[in-house]
């Protein structure tokens, strides 16, 4: 989640910025976006394989956290497919 609120500030922040006055909002949002994307992504890579590697764990520590490899990778794709297809769709 805190990808998403590192966009949403990013484009609020452009459009308070003086340079942005008078352009539209659309590429003022891009803009915004296309300077945080990458890392935005980049993390997102990064919990997925902390947490993935998990789901090889074998025993008594596998049956305890069975699910938990899978759930959070699960969102935070969700979370950068989202990121990614709100850009494309402001072009």
């Amino acid at each position: 989640m805190d990808d998403a609120i590192v966009v949403v500030e990013n484009i609020v922040r452009h459009f308070r910025l003086p340079e942005s006055q008078g352009r539209s909002w659309s590429d003022v949002a891009v803009e915004a976006v296309d300077e945080v994307g990458n890392p935005t992504i980049l993390a997102t890579f990064a919990v997925i394989a902390a947490i993935l590697p998990m789901a090889f764990v074998r025993g008594l520590m596998a049956r305890t956290c069975g699910p938990f490899p899978w759930v959070p990778p699960q969102p935070c794709c969700f979370r950068s497919w989202l990121h990614l297809s709100f850009r494309r769709g402001l072009r």
